[in-house]
C-alpha cells in the first residue's frame, strides 16, 4: 500500500500501488486528485541535519536593505531567532551593516535606520560570514520573500569569491496558506496581525519582524504537529508509537518541513547577477556566442571577459558619492606628493598654453605617464580616441585615471562619474566586439 497525503485537505490515504499516476477523488473532501508518491526527504542525503540532532537547525530570518535590488542594495539590518522543532526559542541574532551607501529616505522612513545608525556597522561580508557562523551548517531558514532573502545573504560572499553554503528556506507566506490561517491577506504585516503580533507604521526593523514571524512559526509548526498526529494515531500501532517514541514523529515532522523548502542557491532564481559574475570571475571566460551572437550554451570561450565585473563600478560610484556627500571625511593632502604632483602641474599649465591639438595631446599623455591627479587630461584624451574609433586606447586613458587617487577626490566627483561610465561603456564595446 502507498500513502498518499490529499493537497487539498492533508488527509493520508492508504492507496494500492497499482493505482500510481491515475488520477480519483478524496474520500474526505471529495475534490480530484492525482495518485503520486508521498514525497519523504531521504535521512540518507547531506542536507538532513536530524541525523545528528535531536533539535536540528531552523532559523527565523529577516533582513532590511537600502533597497529591492541585490545588485545596487546592500544589507543595513539583519536578525535572526533560532527554534526546534516545536518553535521553542533556542537562541537570537541581530546586528546592523554598514551599506556602504546613502540610505535613500524612503527606506530611513520605512525602517528608522539612518545613515549614522549604521556608519560604525561592520560591512555585509563580515555580518554574512559572521551569521552563517552562527547558525550552523545545513540551516533550515523560515521567511517571508525567501527569493530576496536568499539573494541577500549569497551576494556578500560571491562578491568575495565565496561559495555559500548549503541552506534551505521556507516560504513562511506559502505556509500560512496551506493552513488557511485566517487573514484580511496573505502578506507578513496582515499575518503577523492577525497573530497578535502588529507591526508599528514607520518601524519596519529586523528583529521586530522576526519576533512576529516566530509567533506565526510557532502556530504553523503546532498545526503541522497535530496533522502528522491524526494521521498517525487512527491505528493503535500509531498511538502507542506517539507515547513511547517522539523523536520519530519530530524526525517526521522535521521531514514535511524539508519538503516544503527549496534550496538557498535555487531560491537566488537563474538571473541571479551576483552569481554569474562570480562564475564568470572564477572561470576568466565570457558568455558563449553562437552564429547570431546570442549564447550558444555549448561552446565557451578561453578569452577574458571584462577586465572589470559590474560590482567594481558599483564599488567605485559609491565611494565617488559617499565623498562628495561627505567631503569633511576625505583629506586629500595624504595624498599629495609634492615633488611628482609638481611636475605634471608644470606639464598641464604648458598644455592650456598651446593651442596645437596634436601638441597638446602630446603634453596630455606626458601628465598622465606622471601621474596627474587632474581628470582633465584624461578626459580629453579618452574623448579624442573615443572619435578617432581607437576605443582600447580610449579604454587604457580611463583605467589610468582609476589608477591614480584622483577619481576619490570630491571636487573630481562629477567628472569621476563621467569616466567611469565612460570605461564601463568601452569595456562593453571591446567585450562585444571580441
Amino acid at each position: 500500500m502507498l500513502e498518499f497525503q490529499c493537497p487539498h485537505c492533508k488527509e493520508v490515504l492508504a492507496i494500492p500501488e497499482q493505482f500510481i499516476g491515475s488520477k480519483g477523488t478524496c474520500r474526505k473532501c471529495k475534490n480530484s486528485i492525482l495518485i503520486e508518491p508521498k514525497k519523504m526527504h531521504d535521512s540518507s542525503k547531506e542536507f538532513n541535519a536530524y541525523s545528528s540532532t535531536k533539535n536540528p537547525t531552523i532559523v527565523i530570518l529577516h533582513v532590511e536593505t537600502t533597497g529591492p535590488s541585490s545588485r545596487k542594495c546592500n544589507l543595513i539590518e539583519i536578525a535572526g531567532i533560532k527554534i526546534d522543532i516545536h518553535g521553542r526559542e533556542i537562541d537570537t541574532f541581530w546586528s546592523y551593516c554598514n551599506p556602504d551607501q546613502p540610505i535613500p529616505e524612503k527606506i530611513q522612513a520605512r525602517t528608522g535606520i539612518s545613515d549614522d545608525m549604521v556608519a560604525q556597522a561592520p560591512y555585509p561580508y563580515e555580518i554574512i560570514k559572521e551569521w552563517f557562523e552562527w547558525t550552523g551548517p545545513h540551516c533550515l531558514f523560515m521567511c517571508d520573500h525567501p527569493h530576496f532573502h536568499a539573494k541577500f545573504l549569497c551576494t556578500p560572499l560571491l562578491r568575495e569569491e565565496i561559495e555559500p553554503p548549503v541552506a534551505r528556506m521556507i516560504d513562511i507566506i506559502e505556509m500560512a496558506k496551506g493552513f488557511k490561517i485566517p487573514t484580511v491577506e496573505y502578506k507578513l504585516r496582515p499575518l503577523l496581525e492577525a497573530v497578535g503580533h502588529p507591526l508599528k507604521q514607520g518601524h519596519h526593523r529586523a528583529l521586530d519582524i522576526s519576533k512576529g514571524i516566530e509567533v506565526l512559526a510557532q502556530i504553523l509548526l503546532k498545526k503541522e504537529d497535530e496533522l502528522l498526529s491524526a494521521n498517525s494515531g487512527g491505528t493503535m500501532f500509531g498511538k502507542l508509537l506517539q507515547k513511547t517514541d517522539h523523536s520519530k514523529q519530530e524526525q517526521q515532522l522535521y521531514d514535511n518541513l524539508l519538503t516544503q523548502s527549496n534550496d538557498m542557491n535555487t531560491m537566488c532564481g537563474t538571473d541571479f547577477h551576483a552569481r554569474e559574475s562570480f562564475e564568470l570571475r572564477k572561470n576568466g571566460t565570457k558568455k558563449p556566442k553562437n552564429g547570431n551572437g546570442h549564447g550558444s550554451g555549448n561552446v565557451v570561450s578561453s578569452e577574458p571577459y571584462l577586465t572589470h565585473m559590474p560590482e567594481w563600478y558599483e564599488e567605485k560610484k559609491r565611494i565617488i558619492e559617499t565623498s562628495y556627500q561627505n567631503p569633511d571625511l576625505f583629506d586629500e593632502e595624504k595624498f599629495r606628493d609634492t615633488q611628482r604632483d609638481a611636475k605634471w602641474e608644470y606639464v598641464l599649465l604648458e598644455a592650456s598654453q598651446i593651442h596645437n591639438i596634436d601638441e597638446k595631446r602630446r603634453y596630455f599623455h606626458e601628465a598622465i605617464s606622471l601621474g596627474a591627479k587632474d581628470p582633465w587630461p584624461y578626459e580629453q584624451l579618452t574623448g579624442f580616441y573615443i572619435k578617432s574609433k581607437d576605443y582600447e586606447s580610449a579604454q587604457r586613458i580611463c583605467e589610468c585615471f582609476f589608477e591614480t587617487d584622483s577619481w576619490k577626490f570630491p571636487k573630481n566627483a562629477g567628472t569621476s562619474l563621467k569616466l567611469l561610465d565612460r570605461l564601463e561603456r568601452l569595456e562593453r564595446k571591446l567585450a562585444h566586439a571580441n
